[in-house]
C-alpha cells in the first residue's frame, strides 16, 4: 500500500523536493506530475508543498504505482505476463517508458510490462509522440 499524489510543477523543479521514498511516477504534462511513496512521505511532501502555496491533489489509489513499492511484487507480475502471452500490437502504441512508439519486442517482453510498473509513466510524451501524427484524434472515456 502506499500514495499517489498529483502535483502541478515540472519534473525539473518537483525533483529536488522529493526525498528518498519519494519519486516522480507519472509525467501528466509539462507542468503537471504524479508523485508515489509510502502515505508518511506523501503526506510531508503535500505538506511541506502547501506550506510554499502549491496545491497537490491525492489520487484515489491502493497502492503508490510505478514506485520501487512495487518491488515486492515485480516476479508474481512478470510470472503473470509471462502467462498471458502477450502479442504484437495490431495498431500503433505509444510506450509508456519512453514516450515514443512501442516496437513490437517491447509488447510481447514480459520484462517491459514489469519495467511499466515500477518506473515513471511519460504520458505527455506519449501524447506528443501520438500528435505528431496527421488526423490523430483523442478519445476519453468517463470512469463509471
Amino acid at each position: 500500500a502506499g500514495a499517489m499524489t498529483a502535483v502541478p510543477m515540472s519534473e525539473r523543479e518537483l525533483g529536488p523536493l522529493l526525498h528518498d521514498d519519494t519519486v516522480i511516477s507519472v509525467i501528466n504534462a509539462e507542468d503537471m506530475v504524479v508523485v508515489s511513496g509510502p502515505f508518511d512521505a506523501i503526506d510531508a511532501l503535500e505538506a511541506s508543498l502547501a506550506a510554499q502555496g502549491v496545491t497537490a491533489r491525492r489520487l484515489q489509489t491502493s497502492h503508490a504505482f510505478h514506485s520501487p513499492m512495487m518491488e515486492p511484487i515485480l516476479d508474481e507480475f512478470r510470472d503473470e505476463v509471462t502467462k498471458a502471452q502477450p502479442s504484437e500490437p495490431r495498431i500503433p502504441l505509444a510506450a509508456n517508458l519512453t514516450g515514443t512508439w512501442m516496437t513490437d519486442a517491447q509488447a510481447i517482453d514480459p520484462a517491459y510490462w514489469v519495467d511499466q510498473l515500477r518506473h515513471t509513466v511519460r504520458f505527455a510524451d506519449c501524447l506528443r509522440t501520438l500528435f505528431e501524427q496527421p488526423d490523430v484524434v483523442a478519445l476519453d472515456r468517463p470512469l463509471l
